[in-house]
């Protein structure tokens, strides 16, 4: 018997007694939702769904494991069950063209988070979206601080091992500032809501905390609970630094920091700069994109050429 399941994000695939799961942003997705809605047989659907995850084992080189467990395909590296959210991020690098070290990289810090709970609970808080990985397998993520640039929650200043506290064990969060706590003093507890630990949030949770926003980076391996009373949507951790001022959420899934910048979709190679000579220069116009401002060079019917930080970038008309 050959069933399937369709949820927001993903597709669940079943033939007899095997189950296995595609992000919906998957290429091979909706080619074998057809196969499964036509008169394929079983045997050619389960090649097609073992090639869609050979592709993922191919793209890490084949670092990445799949074992059957229950009739489901389990992802693991290292011995970790990697769990849906990442390998869903893998699709995303493949399908953007972007690199797998970085993916590597990640899993590799994620592999020395002491607590297994902790990497479990750590799923939970990367499938919402807005967040990125970086070249160094760090991830990005957002904290909601004062006007002054400290954080809205005072707590115990003793416990904080690097970093700036006031006298009221508000900690600062400036550009730069690199925040540490013993990992022992932070509630590992995800039942237990507003404790202590260094938090970080999500775009939607940190823009509705505190006056001003200010971007994060947090090793994978420093998380150590998720809380639920925030339905996965901040997390404590033991250390992170302040890496840039916000600039609107993230919405690639690789990003690095430049000069204090959020530089999104980092690695990927560059567009080739050939434009249709029936573009015409156009002065002083600005085009807004993804939360940004860009200058615009030129533009005709089929496309508008804009001016970035890292060269220029042609955007097709829609």
């Amino acid at each position: 018997m050959k069933r399937y399941l369709v949820t927001d994000d993903a597709i669940t695939f079943m033939v007899g007694d095997k189950s296995v799961t595609l992000p919906k942003t998957h290429e091979k997705a909706a080619e074998i939702l057809a196969m499964f809605q036509g008169p394929a047989s079983e045997a050619q659907i389960m090649a097609a769904l073992e090639t869609a995850v050979r592709k993922a084992v191919k793209f890490l080189g084949g670092k990445l494991e799949f074992r059957e467990e229950d009739g489901v395909e389990v992802a693991y590296y290292k011995g970790l069950n990697v769990g849906p959210a990442v390998v869903r991020r893998i699709v995303e690098f493949q399908r953007a063209k972007l690199p797998a070290g970085p993916l590597v990289k990640f899993l590799d810090r994620l592999v020395l988070n002491p607590s297994r709970n902790s990497v479990q609970q750590l799923y939970g808080f990367l499938e919402h979206k807005g967040f990125a990985i970086t070249p160094n397998g760090t991830f990005l993520g957002y904290k909601g601080i004062r006007e002054n640039g400290y954080s809205v929650s005072a707590g115990d200043k003793t416990q904080v091992t690097k970093g700036v506290v006031d006298a009221e064990g508000r900690i600062r969060n400036w550009i730069g500032d690199e925040i540490e706590m013993h990992r022992a003093a932070v509630q590992d507890d995800p039942n237990v809501a507003c404790h202590t630990g260094l938090h970080v949030g999500t775009h939607e949770y940190a823009s509705g905390f505190g006056s001003q926003v200010v971007m994060v980076e947090v090793d994978p391996a420093d998380v150590v609970s998720v809380p639920h009373d925030c339905s996965n949507q901040k997390l404590r951790c033991c250390h992170y630094r302040v890496v840039a001022g916000y600039d609107g959420r993230v919405e690639a899934p690789l990003a690095e920091v430049r000069n204090q910048k959020i530089v999104q979709n980092a690695g990927t190679p560059p567009a080739p700069k050939v434009w249709a000579k029936t573009a015409v220069e156009v002065p002083n116009r600005t085009l807004k994109r993804h939360g940004r401002v860009y200058r615009v060079i030129a533009e005709d019917a089929r496309q508008i050429v804009l001016q970035t930080q890292s060269g220029k970038i042609r955007v097709e008309r829609k």
